[in-house]
This record gives C-alpha cells, sequence and structure tokens, in this order.
C-alpha cells in the first residue's frame, strides 16, 4: 500500500560504522530545528515482517527530500532474494551498470527513482571516520558511476562542515546548493555526438543575456534525442544558470500541475498548499524575482501544449526557457527553433560501444558490426539505446541482435500504431533505401 508523502521529513542515509556520529549529530540538530527526520537505526528493530530493505523502501518513499552522505565504505548487502523481492516490482530502479547494491546505496536509488530533493555530500579523505578501513572496490565503484552520471557531490571535511552544509541547504538555497530539478541527470561520455549543436544553442542563448527572456525550441524527430540534449546542456552550463528547472509540458493540465511541484525543490512556503493554483502562482512569482534560471519544457508536442507553453514562456521576464518538441512548422517568430538531426554514422557506432563496453560478447569486427547494425536502425538516439541495453542485458554478439532484428522486424512494426504512440514508423528494412520525407 502507497504511504502519505510528509512535506518536511527527511532521510539520513549513511554507512553508520563510517559516519554513524556525524549522521546522528546532525539528525538530533534537525530535530531540535523541528525538523522530520528518519534514520535507518530508527526503524532497524521495528517489529512486522518487512525486511529491511522493503521498510528503507517505504519510509523513503514518504520522505520529501534524502540527504547522503558518501564515503568509502560501502556497508552491509541485502540478501539476494531481498534484493531481488524490491527488483521484481521496480526493474528499473537500479540503473545499467549497478548490479547489486549496499543498503545504504539502495537508499541513494530509491531517492532518485522517487524523485525526492536529493542532496549528496562526499566526505574528504580529511572528514574523521568512527572507524578506520580500507576503501571498498564496491563503494569505489558505486562513486565513480555518481561522477560518471554527472551526480553533484558537495565535498565536505568534517561532521561539522557536513552540518552547516546540510542547514544552510535545508534553509533555502540562498548560500546553499543551486537548485537542480532531480530529472535533470547526466550519462556521461555516453552522451554522443552532440558537442556542435550545444555550442549553436550557447551562442543562440547567449545572445539575449542571461537574465533577459529567452525562448528556444529544441526540434527533431520523435525519439532523436532532445531532451537528453537539452538536460546535457543544463547541466553543462549550470555555472552560467541560477536553477535549473524541468518541466513536462504534453498538455496544459500537465504543464500547470509540474509547475505547481517545483514549489517542493524549491522549498517554497506554498508547498504544502492543496490547490495546485496556488502552488503553481508561487513557482511564477519566483520565477519573476529569480533571475537567471534556465527552465526546460519538455514534449511540448500537440498545438494545445505549445500555446500553453508559449503563454507560460512569453510571461517570463528573467531566464531562459527551452522547448523540446516534435511540431514542424508552428513556431512563432519569438521562438528561435534549432533542429536536432540524426547522429551521424561514426557517432552512433562510438555510442554503441561505449554502452555495450563489458556487456555484449566481444568479436573482432565489433566495430564493423556496429555500423551494420547502427545503420539498420536509422542513427536513431532512442533505438541505439534500446539496442544497447538489451545487448548488455543479453550479453550478446552485435551480429546475433541483428539476426533478432531481421527476423523480427514486421512482427515488431506491427505494434506500433502511428495513431496511438504518435511517432512516424520510420524503419526501414535493412539494406532497403533510406526515406527522404
Amino acid at each position: 500500500m502507497a504511504g502519505r508523502l510528509d512535506q518536511e521529513r527527511i532521510f539520513l542515509s549513511a554507512v553508520t560504522r563510517e559516519f554513524g556520529t556525524a549522521r546522528d549529530r546532525l539528525a538530533n540538530r534537525l530535530h531540535g530545528a523541528g525538523r522530520g527526520v528518519m534514520v535507518q537505526r530508527e526503524f532497524l528493530q521495528s517489529g512486522g515482517a518487512l525486511t529491511l530493505l522493503r521498510k528503507l523502501h517505504d519510509h523513503i518513499r514518504d520522505c520529501a527530500s534524502v540527504v547522503c552522505l558518501i564515503g568509502t565504505r560501502s556497508g552491509h548487502f541485502p540478501e539476494a532474494l531481498e534484493a531481488a523481492d524490491l527488483r521484481a516490482e521496480f526493474p528499473d530502479i537500479l540503473p545499467a551498470g549497478i548490479d547489486r547494491a549496499s543498503y545504504t546505496q539502495w537508499e541513494f536509488f530509491l531517492g532518485r527513482h522517487y524523485r525526492r530533493l536529493m542532496f549528496n555530500y562526499r566526505a574528504t579523505d580529511g572528514f574523521e571516520r568512527d572507524t578506520a578501513g580500507a576503501a571498498d572496490p564496491e563503494q569505489t565503484a558505486f562513486v565513480e558511476w555518481l561522477e560518471r552520471h554527472g551526480i553533484d557531490l558537495t565535498r565536505v571535511d568534517s561532521a561539522g562542515d557536513f552540518q552547516a552544509e546540510v542547514m544552510a541547504a535545508l534553509q533555502g538555497f540562498t548560500g546553499g546548493p543551486k537548485p537542480v530539478h532531480p530529472d535533470i541527470h547526466s550519462i556521461g561520455d555516453l552522451f554522443t555526438g552532440r558537442d556542435d549543436f550545444l555550442i549553436r544553442l550557447r551562442a543562440s542563448l547567449s545572445r539575449a543575456g542571461g537574465t533577459v527572456s529567452a525562448i528556444r525550441a529544441l526540434r527533431g524527430l520523435g525519439g532523436i534525442g532532445k531532451t537528453r540534449t537539452a538536460m546535457e546542456y543544463a547541466l553543462r552550463r549550470q555555472d552560467d544558470y541560477t536553477a535549473l528547472l524541468f518541466v513536462r509540458a504534453y498538455d496544459e493540465a500537465t504543464l500547470d500541475r509540474e509547475l505547481a511541484a517545483l514549489t517542493g525543490m524549491l522549498r517554497l512556503p506554498e508547498r504544502d498548499a492543496t490547490d495546485d493554483n496556488v502552488r503553481k502562482d508561487a513557482v511564477l512569482r519566483w520565477l519573476m524575482s529569480h533571475p537567471g534560471w534556465l527552465l526546460i519544457l519538455d514534449n511540448v508536442d500537440t498545438p494545445e501544449a505549445l500555446r500553453a507553453a508559449t503563454a507560460l514562456a512569453r510571461s517570463l521576464r528573467s531566464g531562459h526557457v527551452l522547448l523540446t518538441s516534435r511540431l514542424e512548422g508552428s513556431f512563432a517568430r519569438d521562438i528561435e527553433t534549432l533542429e536536432l538531426g540524426l547522429l551521424t554514422p561514426e557517432d552512433a557506432v562510438a555510442y554503441l560501444l561505449k554502452a555495450t563496453e563489458g556487456g555484449r560478447r566481444k568479436q573482432p569486427d565489433d566495430a564493423a558490426q556496429a555500423g551494420k547494425l547502427a545503420e539498420a536502425l536509422d542513427y536513431l538516439t532512442l533505438a541505439l539505446v534500446h539496442a544497447a541495453a538489451y545487448i548488455s542485458v543479453r550479453k550478446l554478439r552485435f551480429s546475433r541482435y541483428m539476426a533478432e532484428w531481421d527476423s523480427n522486424h514486421t512482427r515488431v512494426l506491427d505494434w506500433a500504431d502511428e495513431a496511438i504512440t504518435g511517432y512516424p514508423r520510420l524503419w526501414r528494412r535493412p539494406g532497403s533505401p533510406r526515406s527522404t520525407s
């Protein structure tokens, strides 16, 4: 049964044998400040038949934010059956490249899964630990994954430094971490072939200045990588902005609802209001009074959504608005459009090789086979991502995937109804001429 989100409760995550003292001091400080706090030790011995991992899941699901203090120790790992139970319910909760996680690592991924406000801190070597010990290989791999995927890790040198950073962050964003929407994350060096486009996008937005309203539309086919490109741009240029905000804009109702939800990450007093209009208006006031932000309006793919997104963007005067859209020829003069094309063959091959590294069964002709696969998939980013994931999970050769793709091609196409998906059926049989439409 789903729990009830406590808009004030904070979950503190740290390996007890490494940072138990620092974590508990922060918990006491937060309790004294009237904050609701939850740490693992408070329910470790609680009754009921739930496993520890399931208890972690339920408590983090019902918290508003998660504070992670990350060091060199991974902590204890759940039993395989315990983890398998949760992974069966949430197959994508652990990302590609993470096959096994400790309880403390699970706390990070659970917070990320539920899109909780995440505050992540990395203890430096000078941070005094409760117990000494060598770095765990599993934790080293976890930290490398965080860094590779652009997860912001604020470095802290001591328990006092950690406490001060967290208290400042939770009091609001002045002097604390920059507001960055939890959905905006990097895929690191897997992001391939878009450097020139990012330069063009930056040049276009720079003409408007950092505190003057500018609206740009990042346009392209469905599955071509518009949302990913917008996110990577935001993270690469985050020093230029006071906040990085992300809102889905499939239609006007979704746009309004997601705007209202920003009160949580912006820590606005209205975040507890039950009326979405009250919360939305609070966000609009924040946007008008805090210049220099970047707002991504994602999936503006219908005329209705475009009208709502355009009206919102035009009402704002102090930041940059970036729309992602599949619409063609529908943008007003004040919305500059930048077209995102397919990956080049070379970039598509480079992506397939990197994304399947460590997963595929390697062969001497992998580069050539990846080239054939990329061509068969029309160099479409989403198709390449799905293929790479399938190959890695199934431990296939490129040639084996191509054989499966070829034998199932017609059947797969029969699943796609353009009237339902809104996506054109652009796939070609391998070796057939490329469509020029």
